[in-house]
């Protein structure tokens, strides 16, 4: 497998397909009520994220090259204080977390956002291990000094 192209086109799908790009408005609803962001096509590649829920969600990105499941990430959590659910009270933790998302290191894409990103008193922190053949990372959101999120991730090559 082209380690560098797979990069590559990861970077591409996160930049033109994504949560933090698409958002809930662009998803489709499965008939098992999960959400589908995607699919996104480059070449033999092709993009989708997979996921259930809202204030506490589980999930799947998934890469394939042609029908064949190349490369995966898993991820679940989701807002740990009570006072961030509803979805008028959640709309900003998740405006902020887009943001942060958008700024994920192009160099690794398997990291979900940046180490730190701070702005009106939220401050996301993004920790990852490994690489994209296999890593495992953990991001977390705090407010005026209170974690609110939390969601832990990992994949890579199958």
């Amino acid at each position: 497998m082209d380690i560098e192209k797979l990069s590559k086109f990861i970077t591409n799908a996160r930049e033109k397909c994504s949560y933090e790009i698409i958002g809930e408005v662009n998803e489709k609803t499965l008939p098992d009520r999960r959400k589908l962001i995607g699919p996104y096509e480059e070449e033999e590649y092709s993009y989708v994220d997979i996921y259930r829920g809202s204030e506490v969600f589980e999930g799947k990105e998934i890469v394939m090259i042609d029908d064949e499941i190349v490369w995966e990430r898993n991820y679940h959590g989701g807002i740990n204080n009570k006072k961030f659910f509803g979805k008028e009270r959640s709309s900003g933790l998740y405006d902020f977390l887009k943001e942060a998302l958008k700024l994920f290191p192009k160099n690794t894409p398997y990291k979900r956002g940046p180490t730190n990103f701070e702005k009106d008193g939220f401050i996301y922190a993004d920790e990852v291990t490994g690489n994209i053949e296999e890593h495992k990372g953990k991001e977390k959101i705090t407010y005026k000094g209170d974690e609110i999120y939390s969601l832990s991730y990992s994949g890579g090559i199958i």
